[in-house]
């Protein structure tokens, strides 16, 4: 390899290295990630109660999933304890980032009560349109 080969060789290594780092620096920019808990912000402050917002989750679930009357009472009540436990943690004096892990650990809980309330379908369907 003569010295002009090896000096073409090596620019244009250079510039598909410099290509890569700023290709993966805009990348690295933008992917999505979920909120670190130190982000969790306590939402505003609304004229809504845990029973209010049970019953608007429960009508939209009713229309939404196609709910036999079976499912309607024990799906009340499990919401009705996601929002008062969710309303706790958020006035409670927590840190921000305590309060995130605990709604965290309150939604888990509703998803595996929903998984036993509802057929797999209506599960499927309330992922999809409750994400």
């Amino acid at each position: 390899m003569n010295l002009k080969s090896l000096l073409k060789t090596s620019v244009l290594m250079l510039i598909l290295l410099i290509s890569a780092t700023y290709a993966g620096a805009q990348v690295q920019g933008t992917t999505q990630k979920s909120l670190p808990p130190d982000s969790y912000k306590e939402r505003p402050k609304s004229l809504n109660t845990p029973e209010k917002k049970a019953n608007e989750t429960m009508d939209k679930l009713t229309k939404t999933l196609n709910l036999k009357d079976d499912q309607i009472a024990p799906l009340k009540k499990a919401m009705l304890s996601f929002e008062t436990e969710k309303e706790k943690v958020e006035k409670s004096t927590l840190a921000n980032n305590q309060k995130y892990a605990k709604v965290q650990t309150i939604q888990q809980k509703k998803h595996k009560d929903l998984q036993k309330l509802l057929t797999k379908d209506q599960y499927k369907t309330y992922q999809l349109t409750f994400p």
